[in-house]
């Protein structure tokens, strides 16, 4: 994943690095995903962060990850995350990468074996 830099008031998150898994073909064509991702955000000041484990913190390096099914559509993925705080995201596949916009900011992912 190339990093993305996400703004927010009063804090700023790095998200570094990402990983996205087709882990089954289901009956009907669609793919089960399952993505995590870590992020570094960096606040102003502190207790600006509410997430366990970063109260209080001016730094915090932390994971997320959630599951999601995938539809193929030619050389476009569009995947629907289970997880409410993730926004769906719709990518192109070109060679080895993978790359979108889910409205906060471009992703690109390049395939690793």
């Amino acid at each position: 994943m190339e990093e993305r830099i996400l703004r927010s008031p009063g804090f700023v998150s790095y998200q570094e690095d990402a990983t996205i898994t087709f882990t089954s073909l289901l009956p009907d064509g669609r793919l089960q995903v399952i993505a995590r991702i870590t992020t570094r955000a960096v606040a102003e000041t502190e207790n600006q962060f509410t997430r366990p484990g970063c109260v209080g913190k001016k730094e915090c390096i932390f994971d997320d990850a959630t599951e999601g099914l995938c539809a193929v559509f030619g050389q476009s993925l569009y995947i629907d995350w289970i997880d409410p705080g993730w926004i769906d995201d719709f990518f192109k596949l070109s060679g080895n990468e993978l790359t979108g916009d889910d409205g906060n900011g471009p992703i690109k992912l390049i395939k690793v074996e």
